[in-house]
């Protein structure tokens, strides 16, 4: 039976593979529409490999087959920086160099290390051509949003399942014998009330926080661009949705970072009265999510700011300092990645560095390392000057609630490595292809009606 299926994924998958050559924007569609339900097959699917690799075996290669190979003449109309390329370049030259590095204890592990690191890089310029109008960004954010309803739901069905008929025991009715791979061993934490790690749809919690945190983005995104005032009114309702969803993810994190997030978003987006009333219902948000949650809201608040002050001062510094001291030259591409360690659970893969900073100078040196901060660096000056640019206000706030992703991203990149999971590592370059486009679609919303030729008189 098992052989039966496959067989049948197998044909749908090389039939979808051709349907995309033919128009690479269908490939974009596809990805996004399946990442939010591709960790729920890859746990249904377990411990077969082959879920992990299907969104890009089935949507991504297709589309840059047809991208980059017969619509080369669409890269005109990605206006990345020149500035930010050329940190990319740099950034992408050390890491191939760097699979060649003697440390390297399995040449997978550099395969693994390499697609880990560039893989989605070309989605840049992809997320750039995939935006004509207004109207595209508009529908992609509409479908976006209104599809994140249900691993939401899921998630906060979890957690509330988990609190009232027990932790193991809905998980386990979820995911069966999976349950545990999901949850870390049913990992929680006690404050005042267990405080679940839920995966919702997704193979683990990490990736849970990681959707909803960008979904948060694209709510916002939508509140400021849509001209229908029922869609921004549900865009604003799911924003809610969203931040209850991440704070009850079981991701620590969250607690941190989602406020973060929107204070940088309404800072950048010049609205003071977004960022009075964050102050005001923000928390009030925050503790009735904990409360609902059965847990002590103020437990929860003092183990975090131990935790982000143990971050601070021990890890995220110590680490870069240790990373810079005992690999200067790196030990090569792929060394210090998670999913490295998990497909060669046989190899002494080094992986005690979970910083993305820090991985990132363990595996390609000091001079990789530099390669990638200024990669950072360059992408966020260059959406800052975009939000500066933007007199459309609508656009504005758009640009904003990127720029504000792209920095809270890099603060949290000093304690983890969002970007190298799903589906953060896809939507980060997504973001800064249609960032780079806003400034082209001032004024350019698709016309609705083309209007009666008035008669030529004289």
């Amino acid at each position: 039976m098992t052989g039966f299926f496959g067989a049948v994924a197998g044909i749908l998958g090389i039939g979808f593979w051709f349907y995309v050559i033919l128009n690479w924007r269908r490939g974009i569609w596809g990805l996004c529409l399946y990442m939010p339900f591709g960790g729920a097959v890859a746990l249904y699917l377990h411990p077969s490999k082959l879920p992990l690799l299907a969104k890009d075996l089935v949507f991504v290669v297709p589309a840059y087959i047809a991208f980059f190979v017969f619509n080369t003449r669409l890269l005109r109309q990605a206006p990345i920086p020149q500035g930010l390329l050329a940190c990319m370049g740099a950034m992408a030259l050390i890491v191939l160099l760097q699979t060649l590095n003697p440390g390297i204890l399995h040449w997978m592990v550099a395969a693994i290390g390499a697609k880990v690191w560039l893989f989605y890089i070309p989605l840049i310029f992809m997320g750039a051509a995939f935006l004509r109008t207004q109207d595209d960004l508009v529908r992609f954010l509409r479908v976006m949003v209104g599809i994140a309803i249900v691993p939401c739901m899921i998630g906060l069905l979890q957690w509330f399942g988990s609190a009232t008929f027990g932790y193991q025991e809905t998980i386990t009715a979820f995911y069966g014998d999976r349950a545990a791979n999901a949850t870390q061993g049913f990992a929680s934490f006690d404050y005042g009330g267990d405080y679940y790690r839920i995966p919702a749809t997704f193979t683990f919690t990490s990736q849970y926080f990681g959707y909803t945190w960008a979904m948060i983005v694209m709510a916002y995104a939508l509140m400021r661009i849509d001209p229908s005032a029922n869609w921004r009114r549900f865009s604003l309702l799911m924003m809610g949705v969203f931040m209850v969803a991440s704070v009850l993810s079981g991701a620590r994190s969250a607690l941190v970072f989602v406020p973060i997030l929107l204070i940088l978003i309404v800072f950048l987006d010049q609205r003071i009265k977004g960022i009075l009333a964050g102050v005001v219902l923000m928390p009030v948000m925050v503790l009735g999510a904990l409360y609902l949650g059965g847990i002590d809201p103020f437990a929860v608040f003092n183990a975090t700011q131990v935790l982000v002050t143990n971050y601070g001062k021990d890890l995220v510094l110590a680490n870069l300092i240790e990373a810079i001291w005992n690999h200067p030259l790196g030990i090569g591409t792929g060394m210090n990645t998670g999913p490295a360690r998990h497909a060669f659970g046989d190899i002494q893969v080094l992986t005690y560095l979970e910083r993305y900073y820090a991985k990132a100078i363990v595996e390609l040196g000091f001079f990789g390392g530099v390669a990638v901060f200024a990669t950072w660096a360059a992408l966020i000056v260059y959406a800052i000057r975009i939000v500066r640019q933007i007199r459309e206000q609508a656009l504005k706030g758009v640009a904003a609630a990127f720029t504000g992703f792209f920095i809270a991203l890099a603060i949290h990149s000093g304690k983890g490595w969002q970007i190298d999971y799903d589906p953060v590592n896809v939507y980060f370059w997504l973001f800064a292809g249609f960032l780079f486009k806003l400034p082209y679609l001032q004024g350019q919303r698709a016309p609705q009606k083309r209007r009666t030729a008035m008669p030529l008189h004289g």
